[in-house]
């Protein structure tokens, strides 16, 4: 508070001085502790500034694009479709046949039959038998009935009743109403206020024009040239004599005797005899006399299984006898010989040639420059200005109130009562009862019985023999034959053909065309904007006064003087 009205009280001390003494120092000179007289402000003055907003108007051209219809002729090409006769070479194919001959070499197979011997062993088998003696153990079964004495015991159910007596808890509900004391509080609010200064800073902007040296750097490029080195690798072709080894065959004619095998039919008669069967045959049926009706009646005769044989037939077949045949057989053998050749090689080798060639390369060099340049500059300071405003708070206070509430209470309260029932409960006795059972037991003997069998066994035993055979030796020899082919091939002839074909022209015409076009045009208009100044205002506070029963410390505090009785 001494703070804000530091300014305003040494303002009102050099206007009143003059006029009167009792005001020279604000009461200074009275200032006591205070009685039952009044404390009252002064009232103050100070200088703020008020934001005042204009409307103003100026003229803006505006660019209004307008639109326009036109007509213009426009040039349209019309596809038409004209026949025209033309003359195309079209290819006709025609297929020769000329004749070429060509050596063959084609193989004489021949083949002789060579006698030769070997030795062959041939398995003798012969059938040999042992005597073996074994131990069968025979099972002999036998079956006796036993008496037994079974006790079985047979349950009997009795159902009987019992009297069981029980208490039940039965429920008896209440209600009665009880009163309480219940004690609320009730919020009381009031609102307050309280003198609240401080401070809002004010900016002022300024802008200056400043001069600033710039260095620049700007490129310059130069083009320059440096001599590359470089090696080529030339071809150079030189003939070589290189040997080659190949592969040569000659043939060598030999003879050789071949033993062959031909086969001779001979019929042969055998005898196959018939097939035997079974048949059932019944027996002749006669007439016997019944004692009993005193009648004949025809009995028929018993059935029996006879075997029967069909009778034996000859059968005439052809069987195929082996004979051994010489004969002599020529053979070619082939045998492999390596010939060493001298054959002519072109060989390709690189030689290396040094070459020189200028390569230009462009060099870039920074050139500085100095400018000056003018560069606004903004500048802000900020102007201090004192305000006061009214905070306004609530405060809260709770106020006690009693009440008396009634409530509904339910009370429970358990009866107790006896009750009698019939309980049926089941009684199981055994009674016993005896009883003969005849069974069947088989018992089984071993009995050990000795037997004698004949075992088959095969002996093989090999036999050494001596063989000819006539093996066949197939021998080939190349003959040359010439033989003539006809080749076709194809002969290609230039036809000329006269077809028909549509072309597609293009006729001009004009046509009109309407479009619309924006024509621009200027038109004026005044815009509203607005023009907002601060005015410097004078603001004087209304004096109050206040009792100053709190004492003078407090009004010391406040900035306020007490006046003691005018001398």
């Amino acid at each position: 508070m001494i703070k804000k009205f530091a300014l305003p009280v040494a303002v009102l001390v050099v206007g009143v001085m003059s006029t009167s003494s009792a005001w020279a120092f604000c009461g200074g000179k009275k200032y006591s502790c205070c009685k039952k007289s009044a404390c009252c402000q002064p009232q103050c003055c100070y200088t703020t500034y008020k934001k005042v907003c204009q409307t103003c108007y100026k003229t803006v051209c505006e660019t209004v694009y307008e639109k326009q219809t036109r007509t213009r002729c426009k040039t349209v090409c019309d596809k038409v479709w004209k026949e025209e006769c033309k003359t195309v070479m079209k290819p006709c194919y025609e297929t020769r046949y000329r004749e070429c001959q060509y050596t063959v070499c084609k193989p004489v197979y021949e083949t002789k039959m060579v006698e030769k011997q070997i030795n062959c062993c041939k398995p003798v088998y012969e059938t040999k038998y042992r005597t073996c003696s074994y131990t069968v153990c025979k099972p002999v079964y036998s079956t006796k009935m036993c008496t037994k004495n079974v006790v079985t015991c047979k349950p009997v159910y009795e159902t009987k009743y019992r009297t069981c007596t029980y208490t039940v808890c039965k429920p008896v509900y209440s209600t009665k109403m009880c009163t309480k004391n219940v004690v609320t509080c009730k919020p009381v609010y009031e609102t307050k206020y309280r003198t609240c200064t401080y401070k809002v800073c004010k900016p002022v902007y300024e802008t200056k024009m400043v001069t600033k040296n710039i260095v620049t750097c700007r490129p310059v490029k130069e083009t320059k040239y440096r001599e590359c080195t470089y090696t080529v690798c030339k071809p150079v072709c030189e003939t070589v004599m290189k040997t080659v080894r190949r592969c040569v065959t000659k043939p060598i004619c030999e003879t050789k005797t071949v033993c062959e095998t031909v086969y001779d039919k001979k019929q042969v008669c055998e005898c196959v005899p018939g097939k035997t069967y079974c048949k059932k045959v019944r027996d002749p049926g006669c007439w016997v006399c019944d004692p009993c009706t005193c009648k004949r009646k025809w009995v028929k005769g018993q059935k029996r299984t006879i075997t029967c044989k069909e009778p034996d037939r000859h059968v005439t077949r052809c069987v195929k006898v082996p004979r051994t045949v010489a004969r002599e057989v020529k053979c070619v053998r082939y045998e492999k010989k390596i010939v060493c050749e001298q054959v002519p090689c072109k060989v390709t080798r690189y030689e290396k040639e040094t070459c020189t060639k200028r390569i230009p390369y462009t060099v870039c060099r920074m050139v500085r420059e100095c400018k000056q340049v003018q560069c606004p500059v903004r500048t802000c300071r900020m102007v201090t200005e004192c305000k006061t405003k009214q905070v306004p708070y609530t405060v809260c206070r709770m106020v006690k109130d009693c009440k008396q509430v009634q409530y509904p209470v339910r009370t429970c309260k358990m009866v107790q009562e006896c009750k009698t029932k019939q309980v049926p409960y089941t009684v199981c006795r055994m009674v016993k009862e005896c009883k003969q059972v005849q069974y069947p037991v088989r018992t089984c003997k071993m009995v050990k019985e000795c037997r004698t069998k004949q075992v088959p066994y095969r002996v093989c035993r090999m036999e050494n023999y001596c063989k000819t055979i006539q093996v066949p030796v197939k021998t080939c020899r190349m003959e040359k034959q010439i033989c003539t082919k006809k080749v076709p091939y194809r002969v290609c002839k230039m036809v000329p053909e006269q077809i028909k074909c549509k072309k597609c022209v293009l006729v001009p015409r004009k046509v009109e065309e309407t479009y619309t076009v924006c024509v621009p045009r200027k038109v004026t208009k005044k815009v509203p904007y607005q023009v907002c100044k601060c005015v410097p205002v004078c603001v004087c506070s209304e004096p109050t006064c206040d009792s100053c029963d709190s004492g003078c410390s407090e009004a010391g505090e406040s900035g306020c003087a007490c006046n003691g009785d005018d001398d």
